[in-house]
């Protein structure tokens, strides 16, 4: 209030826009560090944090193979 808005003015009524208030302090879910705003990762860091996890059981392959005889889904209530 009273101040100049954070954004240009544009013909888009909402406008949208990273703020440090919408920042997590426990970053990015990669493990990176980074902060993250609006989201729980930094673009493409998703995949970058996927692929850890792949990597710590063999490859791609390995991982589904590993994935289909361990994984036990949840029963419905």
């Amino acid at each position: 209030m009273g101040e100049q808005t954070p954004v240009a003015s544009v013909r888009d009524p909402i406008t949208y826009f990273d703020s440090p208030h919408d920042t997590r302090l426990c970053g990015c879910g990669c493990g990176c560090g980074e902060p993250v705003a609006g989201g729980w990762f930094l673009a493409g860091h998703d995949q970058k944090a996927l692929h850890a996890r792949v990597a710590t059981i063999g490859t791609v392959r390995e991982f589904l193979d590993w994935l289909d005889n361990t994984y036990i889904e949840p029963m419905a209530e």
